[in-house]
């Protein structure tokens, strides 16, 4: 199954909905690409600029507001979704 990820070309799967049978759900899938995107953007801006000092040298408003956001995506995209339990970890066996 690995083998046919490098040697199967079928770029469909993306805009067929065949990629969810794989178990993702499409709002899984928003999350994933919004993720993608945020860290190619920031890997982007940190290659050109250093991201934390230009944090800090914002007001004291701005930089809260964004601790603040970041902490509020951080919980929002943090959360397993419905049906999550958290006694369904491996690690409460032992």
């Amino acid at each position: 199954m690995i083998v046919s990820i490098f040697t199967v070309y079928n770029p469909w799967i993306f805009f067929d909905d065949s990629i969810f049978n794989l178990g993702l759900s499409w709002k899984e899938l928003a999350v994933l690409s919004a993720s993608i995107g945020v860290r190619a953007v920031s890997s982007t801006l940190q290659s050109k600029m250093c991201i934390r000092e230009k944090i800090i040298a914002q007001p004291l408003i701005i930089r809260w507001t964004i601790y603040l956001g970041t902490i509020v995506a951080i919980y929002a995209f943090g959360t397993y979704g419905f049906g999550f339990d958290a006694q369904d970890f491996i690690y409460v066996g032992f």
